[in-house]
């Protein structure tokens, strides 16, 4: 996102979104905001806003960097040269999309980022995307969208620390060996697949089939329990 506001020439409208608009002020005030003042690029920072509702990084050079809600609404009424989709997998529509490619229509070169780990049964937006992009990739595309992913095989050994070093692109810069083994001794083998393997996770499917039930009440809450991947 830095890079984008900083060297693309002319002031860049970027803005960062995750699974809610408290995460992503969240993500925005306790992990990219340190990173940015504790660089040399602090120097090219003309403020920072940190108002809530208000939040964002204007650059010397007119760029800005601000986070957004999750909402459809949120994006509409802007104009916007790079948007990153964070934390894709808790998304059930493509609201986040569908307000972002809009608002970059007009803007050249404009960027969409999508990122996640992988989910589960209910995230069928991202589940979509990486259908596209895998199948972009064996169809050869080299123009439009690009996919990159990061993921253990069905056959891979998630025991196995070499298999580690090839499925995270973090470990060995942000992480260790260490914080991924802990992981493994604290989560369930199902959620250390899907969270550090980036393995695709059953886990929310329901236990009863809502076609098959009768409901007489004008309020019924569901219960869900974890299946077995």
């Amino acid at each position: 996102m830095v890079h984008r506001a900083l060297r693309w020439g002319v002031p860049q409208n970027v803005v960062y979104t995750a699974q809610s608009g408290h995460h992503a002020r969240k993500k925005f005030r306790n992990d990219q905001l340190p990173i940015l003042e504790a660089s040399r690029v602090q120097s090219a920072v003309e403020r920072i806003y940190l108002a809530s509702g208000m939040e964002a990084i204007v650059f010397k050079n007119g760029s800005r960097i601000e986070p957004l809600p999750s909402t459809a609404s949120a994006m509409h009424g802007k104009t916007l040269d790079f948007v990153v989709i964070d934390e894709a997998r808790f998304d059930k529509t493509s609201d986040r999309e569908a307000g972002a490619l809009p608002a970059m229509a007009t803007r050249r070169d404009a960027q969409l980022f999508i990122i996640s780990t992988a989910g589960d049964v209910e995230s069928a937006f991202f589940r979509q995307k990486v259908d596209q992009g895998r199948a972009a990739v064996d169809e050869g595309h080299t123009s439009d969208v690009a996919f990159f992913e990061w993921s253990a095989g069905d056959d891979d050994d998630l025991d196995d620390p070499a298999t580690w070093w090839r499925m995270h692109p973090a470990l060995g810069h942000l992480i260790t060996e260490d914080t991924i083994r802990h992981a493994q001794t604290t989560l369930s083998r199902d959620q250390f697949a899907q969270e550090y393997g980036n393995r695709w996770s059953a886990a929310s499917e329901t236990l009863i089939d809502r076609k098959s039930t009768r409901l007489n009440s004008s309020h019924v809450s569901e219960s869900r329990m974890p299946s077995s991947a």
